[in-house]
């Protein structure tokens, strides 16, 4: 159906930037994207970036969607972040209640006392 997209940069035969994407509704989202480290430098995933919205424009997509919180990689290509969420399942059972609660009630606690670490700094 044309919904899934993967773009792929190389180098020499060897893959050095890759997105996976999703077009739904008229609207591109990039849930994943990656580039090898050895190629840091060159900023391959901005590069490959540039050239995925150039193919887009080329076919019409109005609408871009990164996923995900501002990074400062993002920020080369907007200032607008739409707002977001996360949304979590877990599986019935004492793994799935392990799962949320390390997922949902101990990550964010070791988060917060970081957080009060760095500002009493």
């Amino acid at each position: 159906r044309g919904e899934f997209r993967m773009y792929v940069m190389s180098a020499d035969g060897r893959p050095i930037s890759i997105g996976f994407c999703l077009m739904v509704g008229g609207c591109y989202y990039v849930p994943k994207s990656a580039y090898d480290e050895d190629f840091s430098k060159y900023t391959p995933g901005q590069v490959q970036m540039r050239f995925i919205i150039g193919d887009l424009v080329r076919r019409g997509v109005r609408t871009f969607d990164i996923l995900g919180p501002m990074a400062p990689w993002k920020a080369v290509w907007t200032d607008k972040v739409p707002r977001h969420a996360n949304l979590y399942i877990f599986r019935p059972g004492a793994r799935g209640s392990a799962a949320y609660l390390a997922a949902m009630k101990l990550l964010p606690l070791a988060r917060c006392a970081k957080a009060r670490v760095r500002r009493s700094m």
